[in-house]
C-alpha cells in the first residue's frame, strides 16, 4: 500500500493513479482489505474483464463523470473518475 492510502473503518481508499493501473491497484487493495498477499488472491478476472476496466478507466474524459461500483468476492468497489477506488471489508 502507499503512505496516501486511508483506512476508514474498514474501508481502504486508495488514489489508484499512483499505480500502474487501476486494476493493479484494487488487487493491492483487495488483498490489504483480506490481510493477504496479492499473490493468494482468487484471479479477479473471474469478477471483471481487467482490461476492459483499465481501458474505461483511461479512457474517460475529464467533463465525463464515471463511478464504477461492483462485488468482488464479498467486497464492496467503488471506482470514481477523480483517482479514488474504495475497498470495503467483507459485506457478506
Amino acid at each position: 500500500m502507499n503512505p496516501h492510502d486511508i483506512d476508514r473503518g474498514g474501508d481502504i481508499h486508495v488514489d489508484y493513479t499512483e499505480y500502474e493501473s487501476v486494476s493493479h491497484a484494487l488487487a493491492v487493495t483487495i488483498a490489504a482489505v483480506e490481510d493477504i498477499r496479492v499473490t493468494e488472491l482468487d484471479p479477479l478476472f473471474e469478477y471483471v474483464h481487467l482490461e476492459a476496466l483499465n481501458r474505461l478507466v483511461q479512457q474517460t474524459e475529464a467533463a465525463d463523470d464515471l463511478i464504477i461500483d461492483m462485488i468482488i468476492d464479498g467486497h464492496a468497489v467503488t471506482i470514481r473518475d477523480d483517482g479514488w477506488l474504495t475497498v470495503s471489508e467483507s459485506i457478506t
